[in-house]
């Protein structure tokens, strides 16, 4: 792919209340890029990130400002209300960049099956059926993916960008937390089946799969071979 120039340009990021994602707003606010932050909620350092890139300090920040906007990415309703407020926000939306994710907690975890382990917080008798591991890891990355698209492609004069944060472990394997694995993985098949983005409609879009990761939610007592182990 050809250099891409984030100057003047506008994002919206999941997940960047904390861990990789953070580090990658700050990097795009850095490099001129305005960012709408999406979470649950912010971690300290991320609330001290848009305080100093608020809105209203953008002239000493060479025009680059943040803004949160609290968001359950298992609620489809809250989605919308986060592409809605990026577009009164921004004067457009010219990246995304799907970085929500959760490592298979016990709360949604295949061995604490709903109704029968009291660890489960997945309800075992809801009309429409979900896992908040793939909620969050597969399903919200593809329905705000969705909506992104149609925008660029009812905006044909922005070059849309489009950013997919997977894993390696959409490429391996693990009987601890398979579900984990198997939400990635399908992140990786929608990246690929949408390969052909860029040459028909003009659309960037790529993925990128980063081992284990030290962030703040990471045990201070966790080491590498534990990390391996996951």
């Amino acid at each position: 792919m050809s250099a891409y120039d984030i100057k003047g340009k506008f994002a919206v990021v999941t997940g960047a209340g904390s861990g990789i994602n953070h580090v990658f707003t700050k990097s795009l606010l850095e490099a001129g890029c305005s960012v709408l932050l999406a979470d649950v909620k912010l971690r300290p350092e991320a609330e001290e990130t848009v305080h100093k890139w608020s809105k209203e300090k953008s002239g000493e920040n060479g025009g680059s400002y943040a803004i949160f906007h609290p968001t359950d990415l298992t609620d489809w309703s809250q989605i919308s209300s986060l592409w809605d407020t990026a577009l009164q926000t921004f004067p457009q939306v010219d990246i995304v960049c799907n970085g929500a994710g959760l490592y298979e907690p016990p709360a949604s975890s295949f061995w604490n099956p709903p109704g029968v382990s009291p660890l489960a917080e997945d309800p075992a008798d809801a009309k429409v059926g979900q896992y908040r591991t793939f909620s969050v890891n597969t399903i919200a990355p593809i329905r705000l993916a969705q909506i992104a698209i149609d925008y660029w492609l009812q905006n044909r004069a922005i070059q849309g960008n489009l950013l997919w944060i997977a894993s390696l472990g959409g490429y391996v394997h693990s009987i601890h937390t398979p579900m984990y694995f198997a939400s990635k993985a399908a992140i990786v098949s929608m990246v690929k089946s949408l390969g052909g983005l860029r040459k028909e409609v003009g659309i960037r879009n790529a993925a990128v799969c980063p081992g284990a990761v030290y962030v703040s939610r990471v045990p201070k007592k966790c080491n590498s071979t534990k990390l391996a182990l996951w």
